[in-house]
Formats: C-alpha cells, structure tokens, sequence
C-alpha cells in the first residue's frame, strides 16, 4: 500500500510538473511571438521614419540641385561679365599707352619748337641792333639828301664852286652792289620786302630813287620838271638859319650809311624776311600746340579715372569670385540630438556628395539592444 501510494503521489507529481513544463513552454512560446510581433513592429516604424526622412532629403537634394544650377548659371555670368571687363581693361589700357606716346611726342615736339622758337628770337636779338642802326643811317640819309637838296636850291653856284668833281658826276650813281643788278633780279628782290622798304630804299640815293620810279611805273618827266623847277624859283627871303652847309661830320655819316646799306646783299635782305615769317609761323604753331597739349591732357585724365573705375570694379567682382568658387570640405555638424545637420554643409557639397549625407545619418543613430537579447539574459 505504501508503494502505492508513493506511485500515486509520483504520477501526480509528475503530471503537475508535466503540466508545469507545459504551461512554461506555453507562456514562452507566447512571449517569443509576443516580442516578434513587437520587434517587427519597431522595425517597421523606424523604416517607415527613415523612409519619410529620405523622401524629404530627396525633395532637398532636388531643390538643392535646382538652386547649384542657378548659382552655376549665375557664376558663368559673373566670370563671363569678368572677361568683358578684362578685354576692355586691356584695351583701354593700350588706349591709354597710344595716347601717352601722342602726348609724349607732342610734348617733344613742342620742346623742339619751342627750343627753335627761342634761337630764331635770339637770332632776331642779335640782329635787332643791326635793324636799329640800319634805320638810323636811313634816317640820317635821309636828313642829309634834304639838307643838301634845299642847299640846292638856295645856293646852287656855291655848292658847285666848292665841289671838286664836275657836276655831271654822281659817286652814287656808279653801279656797285645792289646797283648793279638787273631790274629783273631788283623786282625778285623787292618782292620779299614791303613797300615802306623800297621806299627807304629809294631816299638813299638819287640813282636808287629815279631807277625805281622808273622800274614801278613813275614818269621821268615829271621828275625832271620838278628837278628843274627849283633854280627858276627866287631865292625865298624867310630862310631859316638852320640851313646852313653840311658839315664834314654829316658827309661822313651819309658815307657810312651808304656803305652800310651797299654791304647788304639780295641773300640777306631774303634772309631777314624769311626769319620773319617762320618766326610768325612758328609761334602760331606752338599756340596750335599748347592748345591740343591741354586737350589731350585732360582727355588723358578722363581715360585715367575711367581706368581706375573699372580696374576697382574688377577687383570688386575677383573677390566674388574668389569667394563664390571657393571649395572647401566641411566638416558634418551635428545636432544635439546627434544626428548631422545638414543646413551647415555647403550646398554644392551636399549635391555632389549625397551618399556621405545617407551614411553620416546611418551611422549617426543610436544603437538599440533588442527585447530579445533583453530576455535571454534574464
């Protein structure tokens, strides 16, 4: 009986830990489906957020790839507007050199003709006292010729008396110098001269005075009544006592003057009007000169500001340039949340490198320990 029992209480026992067995079996295989069901579940919720997270970075890429091609557009313009403003700078710039060598040539050559200007008035200094002196005796010649003409005619019987050669000689009346010329060379001769010249010319002497009367057109017989009206004419009672005989000093001064005047020749008389008339030429060129030197001056100065603003502006658009091109790696700022923030990365970076933003994301999230391995260590 008592094995019995102890069979009784051992099947009972052994059905209760049976049933036990079962029951935990039972419950595990209930948890184990229990916490699929639930893994599966998170990893449907942490694809469906990923899967949201990327449709959105999808949709920034986009527009991020939109925005690179108007800046990449924008950027073609800039460096396209920088090559005009090159091609330009450059030929102002040759401009600008054309320019300067003009004004640097004018400049010379307004050195050399001022430097000529300025022998041709020295040249006309030194001949300046020549010019007075030669006006001198002519006034002077003239002076004797009217004192001896009026002695002529007041005295005519004395001064012949006292005159050693006959009457009928003249020593001016000899063809030397200017005298013995052709008419054809005196006509050549005067027309390099002006009228009041000729007309000194004539007071000098008797045989200049009726030779060019002759030459121009006067008649001579007009010019013999008149010289030969005078001794005819009583001698007048109101003579001044001024009149008196010419001195040996005034003869010797009318020599003088004659030979002055016989020692100029047709080259030098030539020679005097030409300097005149390039030193006339020459100082209405320099005005000419001085006048466009001002204004390629100031046309200089404009070309120079105009360079200046352009060469600022270029300036100004290469440090855009230089900014707007500037590439560098940047480096993956993260948020608090640990995950990457994707505003701090350059735009351009971001759209030519799309799998390091997927994988900096990937490798940013936090690592998870399943329920599984929660309850296999319990």
């Amino acid at each position: 009986m008592t094995s019995t029992m102890l069979e009784a209480f051992f099947h009972g026992y052994t059905q209760r830990a049976t049933e036990d067995v079962l029951t935990v079996v039972a419950v595990k295989s209930v948890l184990d489906d229990m916490i699929a069901d639930i893994e599966t579940w998170i990893h449907e919720t942490e694809r469906n957020a990923l899967t949201t997270e990327l449709e959105k970075a999808n949709a920034a890429l986009a527009q991020y790839a939109i925005a690179e091609r108007i800046h990449w557009d924008e950027k073609q313009n800039v460096l396209q507007t920088v090559h005009l403003l090159q091609l330009q700078g450059r030929t102002l710039v040759r401009k600008l050199k054309t320019e300067a060598e003009l004004v640097a040539q004018d400049v010379l050559n307004k050195a050399r003709l001022e430097k000529e200007l300025a022998e041709s008035k020295e040249k006309i200094a030194s001949y300046a006292t020549l010019s007075r002196e030669l006006s001198r005796s002519q006034r002077e010649v003239r002076e004797l010729h009217r004192r001896l003409g009026i002695q002529n005619v007041l005295n005519p019987s004395a001064i012949q008396e006292k005159a050693g050669p006959p009457p009928n000689h003249d020593p001016t009346s000899t063809p030397t110098g200017l005298a013995s010329l052709s008419d054809a060379t005196l006509l050549n001769i005067f027309s390099n001269v002006d009228a009041m010249d000729v007309l000194a010319m004539s007071l000098t002497s008797k045989a200049w005075k009726s030779r060019i009367h002759v030459m121009f057109g006067l008649k001579k017989e007009k010019l013999q009544r008149r010289t030969a009206l005078p001794p005819t004419i009583p001698k007048p009672l109101n003579v001044k006592p001024s009149l008196r005989p010419v001195p040996a000093l005034d003869k010797s001064q009318l020599a003088r003057a004659d030979d002055m005047i016989k020692s100029f020749n047709a080259k030098e008389m030539k020679f005097f009007h030409d300097l005149m008339i390039r030193m006339k030429t020459l100082e209405k060129h320099l005005t000419a000169l001085q006048a466009e030197k001002e204004d390629l001056a100031a046309r200089l100065q404009g070309a120079e500001n105009v360079r200046d603003f352009l060469m600022e502006k270029l300036t100004d658009v290469e440090d855009a340039l230089a900014l707007a091109i500037e590439d560098k790696v940047p480096q993956p700022v993260f948020r608090r949340t640990g995950r990457p923030d994707l505003a701090c990365v350059p735009r351009r970076w971001r759209t030519r490198n799309p799998t390091w933003i997927a994988k900096s994301w990937l490798t940013s999230m936090p690592s998870r320990k399943t329920p599984t391995k929660f309850f296999s260590s319990t």
